[in-house]
């Protein structure tokens, strides 16, 4: 037997573990998120490189050391502490350019900003740790996926776009507008089979049921 394989974990990797998934105690566990958010900030401010960081992040979610809930607010962190480097250059700027370097540079950290305050503080709007899952599971899956969604997200969604914006407003209106309906559409559908919601039958029957149990233990014996 490998005595690797059966000697204990090291301290120092336990203590890391735990350290890092651990919760404040209630009712303060909801601020775990944004002491994580502003981890990553300060960590891609010192670096200086949202890519370094999360490349660095990356295989430690492979490995289980850090969670994938734990890893989102990190990340959202990450992207506003790449806007310092932004914010740092447009102050260096001259004085004839400095409002527009830093009108250019706020946008970027405002922007930022605003994704997180739409993906991040209510739990169900966490969409990216469920597209993250189920993107992950399927690339575990089948190996081919990674290739595909690269070269449909970046290569071929990105060239479309641009291409349309330079045939003119009405050919990207004409063409933006259908995909758009059909995704809805899509949407709609998967939703509607995956969630159905209760008919109109469904709830009238119980309002009738509802009201003839009121009315029977009304009723004298």
């Amino acid at each position: 037997m490998d005595p690797a394989a059966s000697s204990p974990p090291l301290p120092s990797k336990v203590l890391t573990h735990e350290g890092i998934l651990l919760d404040f105690p209630f009712p303060c566990g909801w601020v775990t998120g944004y002491i994580a958010i502003l981890v990553g900030a300060g960590m891609t401010f010192i670096v200086q490189s949202s890519s370094v960081f999360t490349s660095a992040i990356t295989p430690l979610v492979g490995i289980g050391v850090i969670s994938l809930e734990r890893a989102y607010p990190l990340t959202l962190g990450s992207n506003i502490g790449t806007t310092t480097t932004a914010i740092l250059a447009a102050m260096a700027s001259p004085g004839e350019t400095l409002a527009n370097s830093l009108q250019i540079a706020l946008c970027h950290f405002f922007f930022n900003i605003m994704g997180i305050l739409l993906w991040y503080p209510i739990p169900f709007t966490r969409v990216p740790i469920r597209l993250a899952r189920g993107l992950g599971n399927r690339t575990a899956k089948y190996r081919w996926f990674a290739g595909l969604y690269l070269i449909l997200c970046f290569l071929v969604l990105p060239l479309g776009v641009f291409g349309l914006s330079l045939a003119g407003l009405q050919v990207l209106v004409g063409v933006g507008v259908p995909i758009i309906v059909l995704v809805i559409v899509v949407i709609i559908t998967v939703v509607a089979a995956l969630l159905p919601l209760r008919g109109w039958r469904v709830w009238l029957r119980r309002e009738r049921l509802r009201s003839r149990s009121k009315w029977n233990l009304g009723a004298p014996v």
